[in-house]
């Protein structure tokens, strides 16, 4: 965390102060990196029958390849 409220909660004794006082407690966010995979896990890509098709096929299409 690049903030000081951040830093601090992340330590043990600011993690103990945070819960005291009833201090949100943030989490550190994942961020993505060059090369890694968009979405970890699976992803579900599909249409209502009828609907148009030009989105759903290009973007299985790209992931399953």
């Amino acid at each position: 965390m690049s903030d000081r409220y951040g830093s601090f909660v992340q330590s043990s004794i600011g993690k103990k102060v945070a819960k005291n006082l009833g201090l949100p407690l943030p989490v550190t966010l994942d961020r993505f990196e060059s090369g890694e995979r968009l979405v970890r896990g699976s992803v579900l890509v599909g249409s209502a029958t009828g609907d148009d098709k030009s989105v759903c096929e290009p973007i299985s299409r790209s992931y399953f390849v």
